[in-house]
């Protein structure tokens, strides 16, 4: 059965971070996301709001969390990749109190339908 999978991973840690760090993050979070989806999988991964941003349509680091959890409501279940982050703790709380299967390996994710 393919899974809609929330990929939550460090991003900016609700701060200043070296471009270096964040596109780091962002790469990482792509990297994964697409190894899911290659399992079948259907994947939202909310890394993608750099090229927002990087576009001159900057939004505060609360609307986004606002969004994030938006769409984790709405999928079935989270990976979470290895890394320290005050959102993605925040984002793994609300998955656990919406009952989500929540992923931190790769093996763990089943194969999905293609």
């Amino acid at each position: 059965m393919r899974l809609s999978i929330y990929i939550a991973g460090p991003f900016t840690n609700g701060e200043t971070l070296p471009q270096r760090t964040v596109k780091k993050n962002v790469k990482r979070a792509i990297e994964v996301g697409a190894k899911i989806k290659r399992k079948g999988h259907y994947i939202f991964i909310p890394h993608y709001s750099y090229y927002m941003d990087a576009s001159g349509y900057s939004f505060e680091y609360d609307d986004w969390m606002r969004e994030d959890l938006y769409w984790i409501k709405k999928c079935d279940a989270m990976f979470v990749i290895e890394g320290k982050s005050i959102g993605v703790d925040r984002e793994i709380e609300y998955a656990k109190h919406l009952k989500k299967r929540i992923f931190h390996d790769l093996n763990e994710v089943p194969d999905g339908e293609m």
